[in-house]
Order: C-alpha cells, then structure tokens, then sequence
C-alpha cells in the first residue's frame, strides 16, 4: 500500500528543489512512485520549454520598450465641406453699354485678366480716336517750336508721332520751312539796312576828311596871307581866305554832326536783327510751352480714354469659379454699375469648414496640424490635403440640420487646392465634403495598450467614496 506523503515530505521536496530541480533523480521509477507535487519538484525541466518561456518573456520585454518609445498621433476629427476662400467677387462694368460677346458660362474657371464679357462703348472709342488724333498733330507741332526755338535748320518728328499722323507731321515741316524762310528774308532784310548805315558811315567819314584837309589848307593859306601882309597879298585876298575858312569850319562841324547819327543808326539796324531773332525764338518757346502744357493735359485724358476703351472688355479679378453670369443675351443693355458676373474666389490654398463636437474643443488650438480627406476621392489611393487650424468659432453653434445639437465651427486652410495623380490634377470645389483629422498631441504605443486600465482604474477610484475625486485631462479620440 502506498504511503500518502504527509506535510514534512512536500516540505522536504520543496528544499531538494531549491538546492538544485537540475538534479535527476536516482531512479525513475523512483520518481515514478513519488507523488505528482514532489516528483514535480524533483524532476529536471525540458530544455526546449525553458528556452520557449525565455523568448516569450524576451519578447514581452522588447515590445514594452519600444510601446513606450513609439508615438503616435492623437487626433480629433471632424466633418466638413470646401468653402470658398474669399468673398464672392461682383464684376459690373464701369460705363455701361451694350453686349457685344459673352465669352464664359457658369462653372468655368478663370484666371485673373480673361475678359469675361465684351461691351460695346463706341462713344468713347470715338473720343480716345480723337483725343489721340489730337495729341498727335500737338506733339508735331510741338517738334516743329522746339527745332524754332533751338535755332535748327531741320526738324525732327519721333516716328510713332510720323506714324501716328503723317499729315499732321508734313503740315508742320512745311510750316517750319515758310517760317524759317520768312525769318531769313527779314533778317537779310536787316541785313541789308545795316549795310546801307555801313556805306553812309564811310562815305560821310571820307566827307568829313576831306573837308578836314580843305580846312587845314584854307587856314594855311590864310596864315601865309597875314604874315606876308595885307599889302602883298591884297585886302580883297585876305578877305576871302577868312570867309572860305569859316565856311569850310562850318561846314565840317555839319558834316561831323552827322557820323553821330550814321552810327546810331548802324546800332539801331544791328539792334533790329538781333530784335526780330530773339522775338522769333521767344515766341517758339512761349507756343512750346502751351504746347507742352496742352500735351500733358491730353496725355492725361488720354489714359483715362484708354482705360475707358479697354474696360470695354469686362476681366476677371481673380482666379474663380464663375458662380452666376446674369448676362446671357447678346446685344442686351447694361447700366453703368450694374453687377454681371459672380466669381467665387479659388486660391493655391483651400479652407475646410469643420464641425467638431463640444466634447472634443477642448483641446484644439489655432496653428494645430490637419490632414483633410476629400470624401470625392479614395485617401488610400489620392492621398489628403495637409493643413492648419486658422479659426474657432467662440461659441458652440446649434445644427440647422439636427436640431438640439450643437458644435464648434472649426476652418482649416490647406497648404494646395488640388490633388495629383499620375501627373494629373484633380480639381477641388466648393461645396465637396471631407474628414478633418486636427492633431491635438501625441500618446506612446504602450499608453494605447494600457488605456483601457487606466479608465478602468480611474473609473473605480472615482466610484470609491472614501478617496477624494480627481481631474484630468479628458482624451479625446485617436487613431
């Protein structure tokens, strides 16, 4: 009969397997006839299965440390759908006038300068025609005073004014010709006076030489006749000689009188030349610069012609969708003013308009990263949209479509518009939903793993009464 082992025998075997379970026992069927708990304690482990729990637990260690070093994203998402970027722009036209070509239909995406509409505003085409007509003939006139007033002999019309108006140009040449022509004809005119002053200044200085030496040998004559006596030469003699001496003084002092005269006169004629060339070039520069004032004028009203005539053709101020064309017949009148076209804005950039529960606000902040997912296209094969949180509405706002349910507005602005693919671009509109995931922080591996525990150890703390309730940071929803 076997013997039942008693406490003393476990005991025993408990001690002969912490001296050593790598010992064999002595024989065995030794072990055999032991009971199960001894012979459990005495016999050698298997090898393989030592190794077995060595790698488990190896394993157990390696992934508790890399849980602990991996993290991953902590994220709240929300629905949303594109908006437009901007105001929706109105393009009216300035002057009004009537339909000439519609060239976009609603939907179509513009650029910023494509002509939209063309509108018909021949009044204004006729006064920029005139106006440049105008400024044309005024800057050939222009040419011609300056070339007057620097005293050229030829003068010279800019070729865009030569082709802007050929007879306006030809009208002044020949103009600046008979002009020129006239002035040379006074001049040698002048010219002609001053030489004549000239010749009577000469002859009249020979006069009075002449009738210098006359005098000189009356007086002489005269002299010799009182030194040799009156006796000699005769009362009568003596007589005339005095009578022809101060004929001669006299008529000499008159002869002299006149160079004085001559000569002013010369100065005179010399004043008069130089008179009619200084008026003549004074009165091209006082016409250049009425001319040149008068050009600036026109210059002026020129641009503004020039931008009436060119908003003939209504453009696009900005990349867009054409929203609404309220123009749709040709030849039809617009006021000036009234609106024609809605353009709803489209920028390199998108904004998300999300809507996030109020359980989850509380941790969302203005520069937070965000991956948008356009619902229109697969995110496994398109991919998403990156972006950044720009702005939170202060205050919950209640569902128009569920009514008694509220939620924070939340906008996103992406850093493109577009998705690509193979190259292509796939388009992004207004109004196409999408999933906005924001990123609110980031929790290990290991911190997912044990969140379970936590709660449920944080939810037995708060139902035990007789530890005092704790806050904490709420989580909110993760990948």
């Amino acid at each position: 009969m076997a013997r039942i082992p008693g406490i003393g025998d476990l005991i025993e075997g408990a001690k002969a397997a912490s001296r050593g379970a790598s010992a064999p026992p002595r024989h065995r069927e030794d072990a055999e006839m032991m009971p199960e708990l001894y012979a459990a304690a005495i016999r050698r482990p298997h090898r393989l299965a030592t190794w077995a729990l060595g790698a488990v637990g190896a394993g157990l260690l390696l992934f508790a440390v890399a849980a602990s070093v991996v993290d991953l994203d902590e994220v709240t998402r929300a629905d949303g759908k594109v908006i437009p970027s901007g105001q929706t722009q109105i393009v009216a036209h300035l002057y009004g006038g009537i339909v000439q070509d519609i060239l976009v239909r609603e939907g179509d995406e513009v650029k910023p300068g494509q002509v939209l509409l063309k509108i018909d505003n021949r009044d204004s085409q006729a006064e920029f025609g005139e106006n440049r007509a105008r400024m044309a003939a005024l800057a050939a006139r222009a040419a011609r005073l300056r070339a007057e007033a620097e005293g050229r002999d030829e003068i010279e019309i800019p070729g865009d004014i030569e082709a802007a108006s050929p007879q306006a140009a030809a009208l002044e040449r020949r103009l600046f010709q008979a002009r020129r022509e006239s002035l040379v004809s006074e001049l040698k005119g002048l010219d002609e006076q001053l030489r004549q002053r000239e010749q009577e200044l000469a002859q009249q200085e020979a006069i009075v030489a002449s009738l210098e030496k006359k005098l000189a040998s009356l007086r002489a004559e005269y002299g010799n006749a009182l030194r040799v006596g009156v006796n000699v030469v005769g009362r009568l003699e003596l007589l005339r000689l005095q009578r022809e001496t101060k004929d001669a003084e006299g008529e000499l002092a008159t002869e002299r009188l006149k160079v004085p005269r001559i000569q002013a006169a010369i100065l005179e004629a010399r004043q008069k030349h130089a008179d009619r060339r200084n008026a003549f070039v004074s009165e091209a520069r006082r016409d250049l610069n009425d001319s040149e004032s008068e050009l600036a004028r026109l210059r002026e009203k020129l641009e503004k012609l020039t931008f009436d005539v060119k908003t003939n053709e209504v453009k696009a101020p900005l990349r867009g969708i054409v929203k609404q064309l309220r123009v749709a017949t040709k030849g039809g009148v617009v006021k000036a003013g009234e609106p024609l076209v809605e353009i709803t804005p489209l920028d390199d950039t998108l904004v998300i308009e999300g809507r996030v529960r109020p359980s989850d606000i509380a941790f969302i902040r203005l520069g937070q990263h965000a991956l948008v997912k356009i619902t229109a296209y697969n995110y496994a094969t398109y991919g998403g949209l990156e972006g950044r949180v720009f702005e939170i509405s202060p205050d919950a706002i209640e569902s128009t479509e569920k009514p008694g349910e509220t939620h924070y507005r939340v906008k996103v602005r992406t850093t493109k518009s577009h998705l690509d693919s193979d190259g292509k671009t796939l388009p992004i509109g207004p109004g196409m939903t999408a999933q906005i995931s924001i990123k609110i922080g980031e929790k290990s591996l290991l911190a997912y793993i044990l969140k379970p525990l936590t709660k449920s150890s944080r939810r037995l703390q708060v139902d035990d009464p007789s530890r005092p309730a704790e806050t904490g940071r709420p989580s909110a929803e993760s990948l």
